[in-house]
């Protein structure tokens, strides 16, 4: 009996041996794998640097609106210096016609002119006072012309004039 025990401890001793070889096996195995998965995560970021898609259109972007902010102002100068060449000569121009017309009609009158003028103001205010006297006549003889045609109907008549 003691023969079959030892030898029963023996069998779990060797058995126990065995997991255990095959735990520790699994075990390394295990860390290996995590090992070349480390080494394969930084392999990757030492050998290959990737720059995201974002990063390049934004440089593109930027680039592209330095480019045009170039044109822009390219684009301003010219205006300005065709502008200047254009503009300058026909303000030139506009500025000596408005000095002639000024200068032009300053006309200097003399004395007899000065008279005529004065005589031609006095002749107009007297046709002016002239032509109210005849119309405040007109006026005045129509009047006495519509009451002078009353004056000729019969009373009785006059009623039905006035409705009608």
């Amino acid at each position: 009996m003691q023969a079959s025990g030892q030898q029963a401890q023996e069998a779990v001793t060797q058995a126990r041996a065995a997991a255990q070889d095959a735990a520790q096996q699994l075990r390394d195995q295990a860390q290996a794998i995590r090992d070349q998965a480390q080494a394969m995560r930084e392999g990757v970021r030492n050998q290959i640097t990737l720059v995201p898609p974002e990063v390049q259109m934004e440089q593109m972007r930027y680039q592209r609106q330095r480019e045009q902010e170039k044109l822009v102002f390219a684009g301003f100068v010219v205006v300005m210096v065709a502008s200047v060449l254009i503009l300058s000569p026909l303000m030139r121009a506009f500025a000596r016609r408005v000095d002639r017309s000024k200068g032009g009609g300053k006309a200097v009158v003399d004395d007899g002119s000065r008279e005529q003028l004065q005589r031609i103001e006095q002749s107009i205010d007297a046709m002016a006072i002239e032509i109210e006297r005849i119309s405040e006549g007109q006026r005045f003889t129509t009047k006495l012309m519509s009451g002078r045609e009353e004056a000729l109907v019969p009373v009785g008549q006059r009623d039905d004039l006035k409705r009608s």
